[in-house]
């Protein structure tokens, strides 16, 4: 997320990244998906509270990504808030 905001990548990030708004909810490529770690419990009660419509198979919140070189390249789809 602070890589997304620090680059003006049209995310929202309302919360400042404490994972509670999912105003910087995008969807990864399958690899970044899998790269990024796994998805804390934290992180998955605020992606199941977004309609069905909206999250995907690769959803994740990207202030709860640390970056790190293995993830340089990844695809990042943003939605619309």
């Amino acid at each position: 997320m602070e890589c997304l905001v620090r680059h003006n990548f049209p995310i929202l990030a309302i919360c400042g990244g404490n994972a509670s708004c999912s105003t910087c909810h995008p969807f990864l490529d399958e690899v970044s998906y899998k790269t990024a770690g796994e998805i804390d419990e934290n992180e998955a009660d605020v992606l199941d509270s977004l309609n069905e419509s909206e999250r995907e198979p690769t959803s994740r919140l990207t202030c709860q990504i640390p970056w790190e070189s293995d993830l340089e390249g990844a695809a990042v789809t943003l939605g619309t808030f």
